[in-house]
């Protein structure tokens, strides 16, 4: 259990008053503040005040030249002194009475920020989300751009939203906003601020591909056969196979327009696999 020490001749009942329910465990960590202004007596655990004591009158605080025992009660007779049984991580002594409110915010912390937003490309519709998260008390948020001339503060319009919450959301990100940094800045009332690592827009949206966006000429084919991609910047490759799946051939996907060599091979039916960018299609051309 936990007691407040206290003087038995201006209070004999302290003991009996001041035990600390529930009672407090081992390996936890217990903020406790007393304080005294003549008159009253009272104790704050973990910010939340325990015990007023109005009756402790005739020990009015005065000059001393007693020395101050910290982690031991050295006074009274019998088996004192009483060692505190415990770790004693931090004392502030104080030349005023604090107030309530000063106690309750007193071991105030500002947190931090527990989850960055992360650099993901927007979707292919044009929508890209950057969250955040922080363990700040009573946290208010603001999300911020850098266009290329500083940081400046973001409003609830088009195509901005939720821009004084964890989450911003940008709907219709166009190219002109490419390279834009976005940071959210994280603050209270109490003072305390912190700020997001700097997220990076990239506008480009993944080659989406598709069957009918890739084509193969000439089909049928005595020779060369030709894969034509809808774009040039594809990376991965293009197999042929014969028609229950063997591999003859593979080779790198090498610009826009790539080409098979057929002309040794038997008439046939042969399958083209294309792995583009990990995205698969599968092409069916005759061998004359």
């Amino acid at each position: 259990m936990f007691h407040a020490d206290g003087h038995a001749a201006c209070n004999p009942s302290f003991l009996g008053e001041s035990f600390y329910t529930p009672c407090i465990v081992e390996n936890v960590w217990y903020r406790v503040v007393v304080t005294y202004d003549d008159t009253v007596r009272k104790l704050y655990i973990n910010d939340t005040l325990k015990l007023v004591n109005p009756t402790a009158v005739g020990c009015a605080i005065g000059s001393s030249t007693d020395g101050i025992s910290i982690g031991m009660a050295t006074y009274g007779g019998g088996s004192y002194p009483y060692p505190f049984k415990g770790v004693i991580d931090d004392i502030q002594i104080y030349s005023s009475v604090l107030t309530d409110s000063q106690v309750v915010h007193l071991y105030d912390t500002c947190g931090s920020i527990t989850l960055e937003p992360s650099n993901t490309p927007p979707s292919g519709d044009g929508v890209i989300s950057y969250t955040m998260a922080s363990n700040v008390t009573g946290a208010t948020y603001q999300w911020q751009q850098n266009a290329g001339t500083g940081f400046l503060n973001l409003s609830n319009t088009a195509p901005y939203s939720g821009v004084t919450t964890p989450t911003l959301t940008i709907t219709g990100v166009t190219a002109s906003m490419n390279n834009y940094l976005y940071r959210c800045l994280v603050s209270n009332s109490r003072g305390c601020a912190d700020t997001t690592t700097s997220t990076l827009l990239t506008t480009e949206v993944k080659n989406i591909l598709t069957d009918d966006m890739v084509s193969i000429y000439p089909n049928p084919t005595k020779t060369t056969l030709f894969v034509r991609l809808p774009k040039s910047n594809y990376t991965g490759t293009i197999q042929l196979l014969n028609e229950i799946g063997q591999l003859i051939e593979e080779k790198e996907i090498a610009g826009q327009t790539n080409s098979v060599d057929m002309s040794n091979l038997p008439e046939g039916v042969y399958l083209i696999k294309i792995n583009a960018d990990g995205q698969i299609i599968y092409k069916k051309t005759l061998k004359m």
